[in-house]
């Protein structure tokens, strides 16, 4: 994955993202995390691509593992807490509204993650 990570920023801010959105949904966000970070430890990016990839690891994990209900303990209990409240939502339709949602809203966060950081640090960047 080096290549990849290393030949563009916004490779980096998109493949790690939304690597570790996947990777959220398999496991928890919270382990996928820290197994993403190591990973990106031990890749010798240079400093900014590190930066930019870690960025992208936590939105990746923060907003993918909402793809799933299972994906995080606070969406399990907030189904239940609404399910008290006599508001049913099922499984299925929780998945098709976060279908749409959760994957472009994730996209465009991370896309617009690199042009921050091109912003923020102008003629530094590549690609």
């Amino acid at each position: 994955m080096r290549p990849l990570v290393s030949g563009s920023l916004l490779h980096a801010s998109v493949l790690m993202g939304v690597l570790l959105s996947v990777l959220s949904n398999i496991f928890n966000n919270h382990p996928a995390l820290m197994v993403e970070i190591l990973t990106l430890t031990n890749m010798n990016l240079d400093l900014l691509s590190l930066k930019v990839a870690y960025l992208a690891n936590v939105i990746g994990s923060d907003m993918g593992s909402l793809l799933l209900p299972m994906g995080t303990l606070a969406t399990l209990m907030w189904m239940h807490i609404v399910r008290k409240g006599k508001v049913i939502i099922s499984w299925w339709r929780y998945i098709k509204i976060t279908m749409v949602v959760i994957p472009s809203a994730t996209l465009f966060t991370l896309v617009i993650l690199y042009y921050w950081v091109s912003w923020l640090f102008g003629a530094t960047l590549r690609g």
